[in-house]
């Protein structure tokens, strides 16, 4: 496997699964779909041949069918050193199991790392089974001198039962029982963020008496942490370092998770300049309690979208979306506003997505259609080429799987050269003047692979370096 192979899967799967790339990514991350709900294979038997090695050769195994299994390390896998055992027949907490014994008396060196077993015995903080367990201590034993007494027994006991927990909810009898170290060890390697951690991030530069936007917040990570743990494990953002930048940098471009459609701000004239105003308030409509994409009622119409834009300073923002990124027209210009994590733009682009995603397939429409001469003269009538179908753009919105997928989407699909920017930078808060300038040069790099310019590059500075500040 060549070393650029995770940077180029993105390349593969549009390559092998061309009616379904984002499952096709799945596939070939995983060896299987892990987000079923949201990606589906198409064809459903397309095939995923891995050559493999075995005991007397190598071969080629088709991953996808479902006759072959797939295991990754959250799978405690024997060949990684992890043991099942479960060979103690008794309930005294005691060890007699064959398998353990053997490998503690084992005069061969190196010995088995018992670390990696997982063992069935009984639960020993269960209060009701505490003087079934140790009975025997009461009786004849090899770890005693003599038998307990029954005033040594009571105090044992009663020590014992102190120390038992409450197990209303927990099971009884025998239980699986790991290493701690080796479980906690084991599982730092998840990556999976807790909803916490991502308010803490997208509360970078916010006053703790600022208890309505932190709650906003607050609410907004709860809605779409566990999106952002799935889509970072799809897209292999699975470093602290790589999560800081992923992180940061959509806290910036989502308004802190808070905005994942793009709001239309009223436009006036005043003193012969154009500047903006208040925000629109139908702008801001959940598209999927609207029912359909938000201009498509004619009383819809937003001009904002088709116009120039200007902050309320008179500071220009964009020009008009109308015949850019593959539009069509004012209509386009409003139909494909930005939308989800990466606010995704216009029709060209949500044409490449709905192909990624398997929602429409290339045949259906012509690439570089605005490239079309009559494109260029803004003659749709005209037009030769044929631009993509879309009817319903709000299904970026639809869900909060989709919102983010965007994002990860963009850093591997369209910008793959940010992945290797980031990894660029240091596994360390900076700690010196020199680390701070090469730490601030990566994220401005970072930022201007992803706008094409340095644009809000002051919060995405604060907003990645807490996200550090949290993860590292």
């Amino acid at each position: 496997m060549s070393e650029d192979y995770e940077y180029d899967l993105y390349k593969k799967a549009a390559k092998l699964y061309p009616d379904s790339p984002s499952a096709g990514y799945e596939m070939l991350r995983f060896g299987r779909i892990i987000n079923p709900e949201h990606e589906t294979l198409s064809p459903a038997d397309a095939p995923h041949w891995r050559e493999v090695n075995y005991p007397g050769g190598a071969g080629w195994v088709n991953l996808a069918v479902s006759e072959v299994k797939k295991f990754s390390d959250a799978d405690f896998p024997h060949w990684m050193g992890w043991q099942l055992i479960d060979d103690d027949s008794d309930s005294n907490s005691q060890c007699h199991s064959p398998t353990l014994l053997a490998e503690l008396n084992a005069e061969t060196e190196p010995r088995a790392d018992l670390s990696y077993t997982i063992c069935h015995f009984a639960f020993e903080w269960d209060a009701e089974t505490v003087d079934a367990r140790f009975n025997w201590l009461k009786l004849p034993n090899d770890v005693l001198d003599e038998p307990m007494s029954e005033e040594d027994w009571d105090k044992f006991i009663a020590h014992v039962k102190a120390l038992c927990i409450d197990m209303a909810g927990l099971p009884s009898g025998k239980v699986w029982h790991f290493d701690p170290r080796r479980f906690i060890t084991h599982f730092r390697k998840c990556g999976w963020l807790e909803q916490s951690k991502i308010t803490d991030i997208m509360s970078y530069d916010i006053r703790k008496n600022n208890e309505s936007e932190l709650n906003a917040i607050k609410t907004a990570s709860e809605k779409y942490y566990q999106a952002i743990n799935k889509i970072m494990l799809k897209y292999i953002i699975n470093t602290p370092i790589r999560q800081a930048h992923f992180l940061g940098q959509g806290a910036v471009k989502s308004a802190r998770l808070r905005v994942m459609q793009e709001y239309s701000q009223e436009q006036v004239i005043e003193h012969g300049k154009q500047i903006g105003k208040g925000i629109v308030g139908d702008s801001e409509k959940n598209e999927s309690e609207l029912g359909h994409w938000y201009g498509e009622i004619a009383t819809e119409y937003d001009s904002y979208f088709s116009g120039n834009k200007y902050t309320k300073s008179g500071s220009l923002i964009a020009r008009s979306y109308s015949w850019s990124n593959g539009n069509c027209g004012d209509t386009d210009a409003q139909k494909f506003r930005g939308r989800g994590f990466k606010m995704l733009t216009g029709r060209a682009n949500y044409a490449a997505y709905w192909v990624y995603r398997g929602w429409i397939i290339k045949k259906d429409f012509d690439n570089y259609w605005w490239d079309d001469e009559e494109y260029k003269k803004k003659n749709i009538n005209k037009m030769k080429k044929r631009p993509a179908v879309i009817d319903d753009p709000q299904k970026v919105t639809e869900n909060e799987y989709n919102c983010i997928d965007t994002g990860g989407y963009f850093i591997r699909g369209i910008k793959p050269n940010i992945i290797k920017e980031i990894d660029k930078d240091k596994w360390y808060e900076s700690s010196s003047e020199k680390e701070g300038k090469d730490e601030d040069t990566i994220i401005k790099s970072v930022t201007k692979l992803i706008n094409g310019g340095d644009k809000g590059l002051e919060d995405r500075n604060k907003a990645t370096k807490k996200a550090k500040e949290v993860l590292l």
